[in-house]
């Protein structure tokens, strides 16, 4: 498995490096995004060229810790959910990736929804608010699908794996980062969100 890393910052950039260079791993590499539209900028404008080549992708971010709420453990439960169901162990992404292999009609798999303090009621809003700017997305993407507002979409984190021909038209659209939003990036009903939801 080829390991891309994108982060941002110096501290950031030398920990990893200096991470990197004990392990002798000749298999990952340190990308730096621009800084605007966070992780999915990372992957759709910073990676984007290297997305080609594989067959197979699995994509995980961190999350903030505390990011303004009362209680240290909710970033912290959402963070675990999300890498704890996409890199468990080697045994796990082996099985996901048999599972992708054995199952034609199969394109995505991603983490449950988490359902933990204010996240509890996001899994039941859906779209929150983002059905119209996800429609104009499936419409620029040329996506031939129904979409409908009763019924949610699926992804709540932008954390996956997937067949890369599934989320082609995704990955191979021409993203630049003035597509996402400048920080500080609003909580909902951006490109960003649109994404995730698409």
């Amino acid at each position: 498995i080829d390991i891309y890393i994108t982060t941002k910052g110096e501290t950031n950039i030398n920990r990893i490096g200096l991470k990197l260079r004990q392990l002798n791993r000749k298999n990952v590499e340190i990308i730096v995004p621009r800084d605007r539209g966070r992780e999915i900028s990372g992957l759709l404008v910073a990676c984007r060229e290297k997305l080609e080549q594989y067959e197979y992708i699995g994509f995980v971010h961190d999350k903030k810790k505390n990011k303004g709420e009362p209680y240290q453990t909710v970033g912290q439960s959402f963070f675990e959910l999300l890498w704890e169901n996409t890199l468990k162990s080697r045994r796990y992404i082996e099985n996901i990736i048999s599972l992708l292999e054995s199952e034609p009609f199969l394109g995505l798999l991603s983490p449950p929804i988490p359902y933990t303090s204010y996240f509890f009621m996001v899994g039941f809003m859906g779209w929150t608010g983002c059905f119209d700017k996800t429609k104009e997305l499936s419409q620029r993407l040329g996506l031939k699908c129904s979409m409908d507002e009763r019924e949610s979409p699926e992804i709540l984190g932008m954390t996956f794996w997937c067949k890369a021909q599934a989320l082609r038209p995704l990955f191979m659209n021409e993203w630049k980062y003035t597509d996402f939003e400048p920080e500080p990036m609003p909580t909902d009903n951006t490109i960003s969100h649109a994404v995730e939801r698409i």
